[in-house]
């Protein structure tokens, strides 16, 4: 990353990696845009960014945004309709 600090308001966004320190996973932040900076092609969709729901709809509109320019293509929501006939 770039070093610099987070402003406290600013979004953020964490790569939850395992540790090198402890047995288990750590997160590691980025600004908004150093987190799409570091990122291949493909590694993010919209259901592996935990907390989404919690945001502010502005914020998770920009994050669309990033999974659409990151993937080339909108994600796919598939709808599970169970038959209901005997």
């Amino acid at each position: 990353g770039c070093k610099d600090p987070i402003a406290m308001s600013s979004l953020r966004m964490s790569a939850r990696q395992p540790s090198r320190f402890f047995d288990g996973l750590q997160d590691n932040w980025f600004h908004f845009d150093c987190f799409w900076n570091r990122l291949k092609k493909g590694d993010i969709n919209e259901a592996s960014i935990r907390g989404m729901d919690l945001l502010k709809w502005d914020d998770q509109e920009k994050i669309r945004s990033k999974i659409a320019d990151n993937e080339g293509v909108l994600p796919v929501i598939v709808l599970f309709i169970p038959n209901t006939e005997g």
